[in-house]
């Protein structure tokens, strides 16, 4: 390189030159931002998961209809107020309600 070369020159201070405390202040400024960003992005991810814990857990504690064939006591587990359609059922017992008790007890042919 020769001294003549002001672009190669140019180009070399370009790279090799320091920072002034105030572009120094910018940077810290920009990347303080970036790293609250960031925090304020794994603060609503965590947020969401603890939303999507509480919907599973509704989800599961809700009522629901079920269908087989027989009796559901003693077999089927459910939440008070479920429905289980028996496909083998006749008069009295194509309609089973769970009325009581926790776990696979507690349903009523209706």
């Amino acid at each position: 390189m020769t001294i003549s070369d002001n672009t190669a020159v140019t180009k070399r201070i370009d790279v090799n030159r320091r920072l002034t405390y105030g572009e120094m202040d910018t940077n810290f400024e920009q990347l303080s931002l970036v790293i609250t960003d960031v925090e304020t992005i794994e603060n609503q991810l965590s947020n969401i998961d603890e939303n999507i814990q509480e919907l599973q857990d509704v989800i599961i504690s809700l009522p629901s209809i079920i269908a087989g064939f027989g009796s559901p006591e003693g077999v089927v587990t459910a939440e008070i107020g479920s429905l289980f359609l028996n496909g083998s059922g006749g008069v009295g017992t194509t309609l089973y309600i769970k009325e009581a008790g926790t776990g696979n007890t507690g349903w009523g042919a209706k």
